[in-house]
């Protein structure tokens, strides 16, 4: 009598694991996305943190995102609100937001798009920085980065808005701005 339970379970386990591998279910979305160019994807991952350490196991950056996509062709990712803090050899370091980014295979390019913030905290030496665009190119290893676009610059009581900006992070920190730069400065009392 147990073999012929044993048997029958089996056979309906079989049958219903047969129905549900047979089943019409539609694909992950994962596994049939197609970036704008048509690039299969590989894998992706979903809240995601790597930090990348100096020659003396401290932080140089960190990349977070609530979302990475690998993609085949170049081997570059898509990365849905991507977050990059870059710690510079001396103050507070810089948050870099946006909506969405790609970067490159080697990680040393990373493009920022949609509502770009960039932010650095007061200190006792620096003034807090907030800075507001629409597109950035960062060279992550050299804390570089640059646009076209217009941006706006907030420091204290102080503002500039220009078209335009190339800018090194690493102490001394320097901003070229490119095109119709205007700007109020108001002096320490």
């Amino acid at each position: 009598m147990r073999i012929i339970l044993l048997g029958l379970l089996c056979i309906t386990l079989m049958a219903v694991t047969a129905w549900w591998a047979s089943s019409d279910e539609p694909s992950s979305p994962a596994l049939s996305f197609q970036d704008e160019q048509g690039s299969g994807l590989d894998y992706y991952l979903r809240d995601v943190k790597t930090t990348s350490l100096g020659p003396d196991g401290q932080p140089i950056r960190i990349l977070q995102a609530a979302e990475i996509r690998h993609l085949q062709a170049d081997g570059g990712s898509q990365l849905q609100q991507p977050s990059l803090l870059m710690y510079p050899d001396t103050g507070p370091p810089w948050r870099i937001e946006a909506a969405s980014g790609r970067l490159s295979a080697s990680g040393d390019m990373l493009m920022l798009d949609g509502a770009v913030q960039i932010t650095r905290a007061q200190s006792p030496t620096t003034a807090p920085v907030q800075l507001d665009t629409q597109h950035v190119r960062i060279q992550t290893r050299q804390h570089y980065f640059e646009t076209d676009e217009p941006v706006q610059i907030v420091s204290a009581a102080h503002r500039l808005q220009a078209t335009g900006l190339q800018a090194w992070l690493q102490t001394p920190v320097k901003l070229h701005f490119l095109h119709a730069v205007r700007g109020r400065y108001v002096p320490n009392e």
